[in-house]
């Protein structure tokens, strides 16, 4: 085994000593080396038969034919898996948005951030320029970020970002110009994001974390198919489309009409 995979494996194992009970897992990853981990860890596991993972796991499923979206894909699974165990699914109902409850700890950690960075709520644009990973080998990254930071700037428009520590480098390089504000647990980010005028950001988890929050968004699309992976909500305007960017001139138009809605 690989050490990654063998580490994985391990803090399985002794996850499963300390809950003796738990001995069957749902996996939402759709790849081999999900299954193959579970599998090698003890556990009896629920999960999309294909690339070759119906021998790793216990009630392996045939995935939907109809194309849908990501979400409906992982609650149809989810569904699925409490069939297997007993659980009936009769009533499970799949709602047409999120709702994260934000504590008034991460409100309080989020203002006070923006406190550090000399902002105010209310008053400034979030940008999300980085995005982890490749979609198919695609940069999954709007390449015009810089642009619209400037022309939002010129305007008198407060642009921020709070990117992880992991991703500052790629953050300031993508929009050298922008304010940093420092980089917050996942509640107090969820709160920034509800604090932000708007949020602006590519098909990527902060698009999902937005979604879960309730914040107003525009989410940019190049490489991913809105179909499957828009932020499920209808609080986001959603533009671009799977293999065309939207253009910088297209995003300033956009984002003005929604700044003053």
């Amino acid at each position: 085994m690989t050490d990654s995979l063998n580490a994985n494996v391990q803090a399985l194992r002794h996850w499963r000593q300390k809950h003796p009970y738990h001995q069957r897992a749902l996996l939402m990853p759709d790849s081999f080396s999900s299954a193959l981990t579970f599998r090698l860890a003890g556990f009896k596991s629920v999960g999309w038969r294909d690339d070759g993972r119906s021998l790793l796991l216990k009630w392996p499923q045939t995935k939907p034919t109809e194309k849908i979206h990501a979400v409906e894909a992982w609650f149809e699974l989810t569904k699925r898996a409490l069939h297997c165990w007993g659980r009936d699914t009769s009533k499970a109902n799949l709602k047409e948005s999120l709702h994260l409850p934000i504590t008034n700890e991460h409100k309080q950690s989020a203002a006070a951030a923006l406190r550090e960075a000399n902002l105010k709520i209310g008053e400034f644009v979030l940008i999300a320029p980085t995005a982890s990973g490749k979609h198919h080998g695609q940069n999954k990254v709007w390449p015009h970020f810089d642009a619209l930071a400037r022309i939002l700037q010129n305007n008198r428009v407060n642009v921020a970002m709070c990117p992880p520590l992991d991703e500052q480098a790629q953050a300031n390089r993508t929009a050298p110009t922008v304010d940093i504000i420092r980089p917050l647990d996942l509640g107090a980010f969820c709160a920034l994001t509800n604090m932000a005028k708007l949020v602006i950001c590519n098909d990527s988890g902060v698009a999902h974390l937005c979604a879960a929050a309730e914040a107003k968004q525009l989410t940019l699309f190049g490489v991913t198919d809105i179909a499957r992976t828009r932020p499920w909500t209808h609080k986001s305007c959603n533009m671009g489309s799977f293999g065309q960017w939207p253009t910088a001139g297209e995003v300033v138009t956009r984002v003005q009409q929604l700044l003053v809605l």
